[in-house]
This record gives structure tokens, C-alpha cells and sequence, in this order.
């Protein structure tokens, strides 16, 4: 079998900066035929992979971010990234935090003149986590002048939404995700302590 690189994408709990792991490893006849060596080419060896880059898509803006220079390797190796090496046009693309969305990651070695890719989607929703936990702390406090109860269950119906939502990428569709995305966030807009 060709060499398949493989790796995850991991954010920080802040989503200020993400973590490449890379994990093809190395080549083994019985359980990594993609990994790195003989018969594949190794990252060390005789055929280097000399290139090595991650592009990055931001499915719901419609960009793709500027390649970012990944070294393979054949160990499993973790790489941070801090949110400036995410630049379009050679300018930073975010200021403070990746943005909610659905992320498209494409790993590309090249060895020879012959590219290998792997693709990974990620979906952030750390901003719709924020607005339900705002919400909770309101109930938790008392603070909101109505029916705790009423209060609850509507708080319950975002929390399930929400959790809906992460399944789409759990079960590896995200092509709902940005219509439950959209009706999410307005739902928990107009869930207020008034209700």
C-alpha cells in the first residue's frame, strides 16, 4: 500500500491555538501498510518527504487559509500552532480564538514530486457553549425572575440541540451543521430570563 499520512487536530481549551499530532507512524505489514518506510518512503531516508503542509479551510467563511509548513515524521509527534500562524493573504485571520465553524484540515506530504494527502473536518462551537453556560449560571444563581422550572426545560431543549449539533461531527456529517448552527444561536439568543 502507498504511504497515507495520517494525524488529528486537537484545539486548546481556550481556541487560541491547535495541536497537529501527526500519526502515521512507521510502516508495518500487518497493522500501518501507510505508515513511513520500507516499502513507503521514510521522512529520514534515501526519498525524503521534503514538503510537508497543512491547508486549512473555514467551510462556513468560503476561506482557505495560506499552507503552513508541517516537518513529517515517522514518530507521533504533536505540533502546537498558535492562532498567528493562521493567516490569509499573509495576514492573521483571527484576532483572539477560532471562530465557530466547520474547519476542513488537509495534510499534504510530498515525496518525489508525488503528493499524499489525509483530511480531517473539525466543528467548533465554543461560542454557543459560552451562551449555555451563561444561561445555566443563571439558573443556577436564581437569578432570573422566572419560573425556574419553564426556565430549565428550555435550557434543556438548547443543551440537546447543541449536543445534536456536535453529533453531526461525531457521525461524520457536517453538512446540517451550519443551518442547526444558525437556528441554535437564535434560539439561545431569545432565551432570556424572561420566559
Amino acid at each position: 500500500m502507498a504511504l497515507q499520512p495520517k494525524f488529528d487536530i486537537h484545539f486548546a481549551a481556550d481556541y487560541d491555538s491547535l495541536t497537529f499530532q501527526e500519526l502515521t507512524s512507521t510502516y508495518d505489514a500487518s497493522t500501518n501498510t501507510g505508515g513511513w518506510g520500507s516499502p513507503n518512503p521514510d521522512p529520514s531516508g534515501t526519498t525524503p518527504a521534503n514538503t510537508g503542509y497543512l491547508t486549512v479551510t473555514h467551510e462556513w467563511d468560503g476561506v482557505t487559509l495560506d499552507d503552513i509548513t508541517i516537518v513529517p515524521s515517522n514518530v507521533i509527534a504533536d505540533t502546537t500552532l498558535a492562532l498567528t500562524s493562521f493567516e490569509s493573504s499573509s495576514t492573521d485571520y483571527f484576532s483572539t480564538k477560532f471562530t465557530d465553524g466547520v474547519y476542513t484540515f488537509v495534510y499534504t506530504v510530498t515525496v518525489a514530486s508525488v503528493d499524499y494527502t489525509y483530511t480531517v473536518k473539525k466543528l467548533v462551537t465554543a461560542d454557543l457553549w459560552c451562551q449555555l453556560m451563561t444561561l445555566a449560571k443563571k439558573f443556577i444563581d436564581g437569578t432570573c425572575p422566572c419560573a425556574m422550572s419553564s426556565f430549565k426545560d428550555k435550557w434543556l431543549v438548547g443543551f440537546s440541540k447543541l449536543m445534536a449539533l456536535q453529533g453531526e461531527e461525531i457521525c461524520g456529517d457536517t453538512t446540517q451543521a451550519k443551518a442547526m448552527y444558525t437556528s441554535l444561536s437564535n434560539y439561545l439568543t431569545s432565551l432570556k430570563c424572561n420566559c
